[in-house]
């Protein structure tokens, strides 16, 4: 279980990375090459190959219970996910899966999150939508990124819709498909 994990175009480290998979973020393996798998995102459908040591397997039936809810997102710059085994800090974006306000659960296991989460069934002003923006002010430019220690320009785009509530497509290319169009 990881923070941050590198999707790749090609299965080698030397590949462009083209995004970063999530805390909490689940995921479909598609094939497997050696040390890596090929993966599908269940958020956006989003490709890659990831290397196999960076992902933890969950059940068909909690995937499919993901694929089927709004997920909490975490809001703090960095906060930590915790239990009686681990520490592990995650960023702003990660998600926290059936989040109650105290603990989140992944596949079984139980999880504590004291920091500041979204709430998907609560509107989002332009005002809000703007302020999460502007958090990322100041972060590194990272091709294929979606943290706060490096994001590109869809990966921006990406992050504050989706702490908003809006699941866009990871590139830009498919994100100008969605919304309205304004003059």
């Amino acid at each position: 279980m990881l923070s941050l994990v590198p999707m790749r175009a090609e299965p080698s480290d030397k590949a462009e990375m083209v995004t970063q998979v999530l805390f909490g973020e689940c995921l479909e393996v598609l094939t497997k090459q050696g040390n890596w798998v090929k993966v599908k995102l269940a958020s956006d459908d989003y490709t890659g190959w990831i290397d196999y040591k960076q992902y933890v397997p969950v059940s068909v039936s909690y995937y499919q219970e993901w694929k089927a809810a709004q997920h909490p997102r975490a809001l703090d710059i960095v906060q930590v996910v915790s239990n009686a085994d681990m520490r592990l800090p995650v960023g702003i974006g990660a998600y926290l899966p059936f989040f109650d306000g105290m603990s989140l659960r992944i596949d079984g296991q139980s999880y504590q999150y004291s920091g500041r989460a979204t709430n998907p069934a609560a509107p989002v002003t332009t005002a809000q939508l703007s302020k999460l923006a502007l958090g990322f002010l100041k972060a590194p430019y990272l091709w294929g990124g979606k943290s706060m220690f490096g994001i590109d320009c869809s990966g921006f785009t990406q992050q504050v819709y989706g702490l908003c509530g809006y699941q866009l497509p990871r590139d830009a290319s498919q994100q100008v498909a969605h919304g309205e169009e304004v003059h």
